[in-house]
């Protein structure tokens, strides 16, 4: 028997789970019929499920729904028609809940699967000469299939491998070896977020602006994610000399890139194919493609570990692995989801309060060519990134705020790939990032020490690389005004 307060707690346990799926399924319903009741369902989920943990919300969660409440009130306020608005800027909110909850279905398989653990001891015991180079290629991949899990898996690997016992009692062949892997791994996990769609920087970015962009970014984040990893392995040389890693210990393992990397290779082609399929055959926006495939292929690949051990009863074991994620996922998404929906209320809101011209009459004003509004983006996002402001709020508020612009005085790629690479900083360089806090703890650092001290330098290499590229797409495709 359970305590009233038990009882309670199982209920609202329930509830929210409830809440999570209808605004997951009534977004997809919404972006795939084109009927827009399907639209306030999800936002009335959404409404209702903030409105449950209100009375319960944690510190970092406050400004979050502060910020929310009061850009709210402004269009309430200030707006002469608000409904519309608000409405909409609440489908946006649930639209982006709905993507943190499809990529995390694919965490289910994976903490299940043999390959992704064989890939991360290979990639782990490699000698000092090829490690940082396996685990920032293998970092990039894990990213894509796992998102942040693939830094607490690596993470978790590196903690239990680099072990004062196996450095011989010297500790500064484990400082040595710990700097060098949480480079490596953040690296390769921030990488993947210039080109990705399974990530949320690719995919939030593409619904600010025309769906279409998409297929033409992904060449170019490709390339640039190419030309970071090898800088960043680079340095690493220059860095840690011959003679200097020679003192870091090496680590035998009988795996190869063919039980391995290889195979994980082929599962990241598999989704990534999927999702251009759907996205080219459909029609649909990159956004409702990956809500609806990812959790599918989830399932699919769950479905073929389970039929390899027991086919009789692979069904029925699938079926309580899902109801299992579900269960036990949906709750812990809660801030994920509050930081996702608030970021899309916010730029809903602040962007209907915004004249349209406001921005444009900003630039003549000061006699800046439209390339430095650009930048001022980027530099807005990447410094509000220091003072634990989210791009989850900045990157919807100033893309919505440019996208409403009439005429818009940049080129709309150049304002994606804003977007994308000021996001990317985020995880490269801000004490605040989850990747900085996921490492930071497994290596016994500060954050602050990871992205500042270790990845500073590296970082700002990067937002130079950035800087020319949103300026070589600004010269090349400006709109003619």
């Amino acid at each position: 028997m359970h305590t009233p307060a038990e009882t309670l707690s199982l209920a609202a346990r329930r509830l929210s789970i409830s809440l999570l799926s209808g605004l997951a399924l009534f977004t997809i319903l919404a972006a795939v019929s084109g009927r827009a009741e399907f639209g306030m369902v999800a936002a009335f989920c959404l409404v209702l499920y903030l409105g449950m943990i209100l009375p319960s919300l944690h510190k970092r969660e406050a400004p979050l729904m502060t910020v929310a409440g009061l850009s709210v009130l402004a269009v309430v306020i200030l707006h002469p028609a608000p409904g519309p608005i608000l409405l909409s800027a609440a489908a946006k909110g649930a639209s982006f809940a709905s993507l943190i909850l499809a990529l995390g279905f694919l965490q289910a398989p994976a903490s299940h699967s043999h390959l992704v653990h064989r890939c991360g001891e290979f990639l782990i015991n490699q000698g000092p000469s090829r490690r940082y180079a396996a685990l920032t290629v293998g970092g990039h991949l894990f990213g894509i299939v796992l998102n942040l899990g693939a830094l607490s898996l690596l993470g978790g690997m590196m903690k239990r491998s680099n072990t004062l016992e196996q450095a011989g009692g010297d500790p500064t062949i484990v400082a040595l070896r710990t700097e060098r892997m949480s480079m490596a791994m953040l690296r390769g996990f921030s990488t993947s977020t210039l080109w990705s769609p399974t990530t949320l920087t690719v995919t939030v970015s593409l619904t600010l602006v025309p769906d279409g962009l998409w297929l033409t970014i992904l060449p170019i984040g490709l390339a640039m994610a190419g030309l970071l990893l090898f800088a960043g392995y680079v340095q690493d040389r220059i860095q840690h000399p011959p003679r200097a890693r020679a003192v870091a210990l090496s680590y035998h393992t009988d795996l190869t890139l063919k039980e391995t990397l290889l195979p994980l290779s082929i599962l990241v082609a598999a989704v990534l194919g999927l999702i251009i399929a759907v996205r080219q055959v459909s029609g649909w926006p990159l956004g409702t493609v990956v809500i609806l495939v990812v959790p599918l292929f989830s399932v699919g690949w769950m479905f073929w570990q389970n039929i390899r051990r027991n086919l009789r009863l692979a069904v029925g074991i699938t079926v309580r692995q899902v109801s299992r994620h579900a269960a036990e996922r949906l709750p812990k998404s809660r801030y994920e989801v509050i930081s996702l929906s608030c970021g899309g209320i916010v730029g809903g809101c602040v962007a209907a309060l915004i004249p349209p011209g406001a921005l444009g009459d900003l630039l003549n004003y000061l006699g800046l060519p439209p390339v430095a509004l650009l930048l001022a983006i980027f530099w807005v996002v990447v410094i509000g990134a220091q003072i634990s402001i989210n791009p989850i709020i900045t990157v919807p508020l100033l893309g919505a705020a440019m996208m409403q612009m009439h005429p818009m005085p940049v080129s709309t790629l150049a304002l994606l790939l804003t977007l994308v690479t000021s996001w990317t900083m985020f995880t490269l360089l801000s004490p605040f990032s989850a990747s900085a806090l996921i490492l930071g703890n497994l290596a016994e650092v500060s954050p602050r020490t990871i992205v500042h001290k270790w990845n500073g330098p590296f970082a700002l290499f990067a937002a130079f690389l950035f800087h020319g590229l949103i300026i070589t797409v600004e010269l090349l495709t400006a709109p003619v005004l």
